[in-house]
C-alpha cells in the first residue's frame, strides 16, 4: 500500500492529482491519501481530508510507500519507522506556499537512505517505480553518522515546538 499525506496546514493539489494519475496507470497497488481540503477530488485512491495522529501512524507503518510534501513531520515520521519516501515539496511560484523552504529541505536530506526527491512532474511515475522497486532492499542501517545525527536533531528541534 501507498500512503500519501499532504500535511494537515494546507492542500496540496498538484500532488494529489500526480498521485490519483498514476494511481489510474497501477490499479493493482492500493494507494490512501490524506488530502487536507483542496478543490481536487481523487478519483483512483481512497482517501480523507484529515486523519488523527494515531491513523496517520497506522498508515504510515502499513504502507510500503509514503509520497509527501517536503515537511519535517511526514519526513521524520517515515524515517522513524523506516519507510522509504518520496518527496514532492511545494513550490512558492506555484503558490503551493508562502516560501521556498521544502525546496531547501528537500535539497538538505536528498540522498538519505530512503529518501527520493521529485523535482520534475515528469519525473513522478519513473521515481515512484524506482521506490518501489528499492523498498524491500533497504538498509537503514547503513546510513551514514551524519545523515543520524541530522535525523535526532531535527526530531529534537520539531518536538520542541
Amino acid at each position: 500500500m501507498i500512503f500519501l499525506t499532504v500535511g494537515t496546514q494546507m492542500p496540496f493539489d498538484r500532488l494529489v492529482r500526480l498521485t490519483d494519475c498514476w494511481a489510474e496507470k497501477h490499479p493493482e497497488v492500493k494507494v490512501f491519501a490524506q488530502i487536507c481540503n483542496g478543490a481536487c477530488t481523487p478519483v483512483n485512491i481512497n482517501y480523507s481530508a484529515f486523519l488523527s495522529r494515531e491513523e496517520m501512524e497506522r498508515l504510515t507503518t502499513e504502507a510500503t510507500l509514503v509520497i509527501s510534501h517536503a515537511g519535517m513531520g511526514s519526513i521524520l515520521t517515515a524515517r522513524r519507522l523506516r519507510k522509504p519516501i518520496v518527496v514532492v515539496p511545494r513550490q512558492h511560484r506555484l503558490n503551493e506556499h508562502r516560501n521556498d523552504h521544502q525546496i531547501d529541505t528537500a535539497r538538505s536530506l536528498e540522498g538519505l537512505v530512503g529518501m527520493h526527491v521529485c523535482w520534475q512532474e515528469s519525473e513522478f511515475d519513473e521515481i515512484i517505480k524506482s521506490a518501489l522497486e528499492g523498498a524491500q532492499r533497504l538498509d537503514f542501517d547503513r546510513q551514514d553518522r551524519g545523515s543520524s545525527d541530522l535525523s535526532s536533531c531535527l526530531a529534537a528541534w520539531v518536538n520542541a515546538q
